[in-house]
């Protein structure tokens, strides 16, 4: 890695894929994260020489409960057949959110790395903002233009 510039600061945004999508994968395998990932993850940002650091932590869901097994087939993943319904239910999905966020802003702490949760901010009542929602229903990313003000 190019030496980082000691007034430089670092924007990291953890892959929202391990949490919509690897969920799936792993189901029945793994937890919902594995732990020493994450750690693993922080404490090569901690070691980065930058001024400043900040870890994004992954977003809310964006695909439709009915959309969800499709969602998974348009990106390939294999997931076993036996996987119960409320799996791929809406409420389910935000929950892993939850929970991901909160195991990695807590990994974030014990290092000193700062952490936002920018997923929070795309949020209504639980729900994203329609305005953030992908232009495909299948997409697992944000729509970024709406949260931008242009000067």
């Amino acid at each position: 890695m190019k030496k980082a510039h000691k007034d430089a600061v670092g924007i990291f945004v953890f892959g929202s894929v391990d949490v919509h999508l690897s969920y799936y994968h792993n189901y029945g395998r793994k937890g919902l994260y594995e732990e020493n990932v994450l750690e693993e993850y922080v404490k090569f940002v901690e070691s980065i020489p930058m001024k400043d650091k900040i870890i994004f932590g992954v977003f809310p869901p964006t695909v439709a409960d009915e959309n969800v097994q499709k969602s998974l087939q348009k990106y390939g993943v294999d997931y076993p057949s036996n996987i119960p319904k409320y799996e791929f239910t809406y409420e389910n999905r935000y929950n892993n959110y939850k929970k991901f966020n909160e195991k990695l802003m807590n990994i974030c702490k014990k290092y000193g790395v700062r952490f936002s949760n920018v997923g929070d901010k795309l949020l209504k009542n639980d729900k994203i903002d329609s305005k953030s929602l992908p232009y495909n229903n299948l997409d697992i990313h944000v729509k970024w233009e709406p949260k931008y003000q242009r000067h």
